[in-house]
C-alpha cells in the first residue's frame, strides 16, 4: 500500500511540474516535453 501511495504522489508532482512548465515557458521543445508529461496517465 505504501508503494501505490508514493507512486501516486510522484505521479501528482510529475503533473504540477508539467503544469507549471507549461505555464511560464515560451519554448515549443519545452511545450512539447512538457506536454509529454502531462499525457502521463
Amino acid at each position: 500500500m505504501k508503494d501505490q501511495q508514493e507512486l501516486l504522489m510522484l505521479a501528482k508532482q510529475v503533473q504540477a511540474i508539467a503544469e507549471n512548465g507549461l505555464h511560464y515557458t515560451e519554448n515549443d521543445y519545452d511545450k512539447d516535453r512538457y506536454t509529454s508529461l502531462e499525457e502521463i496517465p
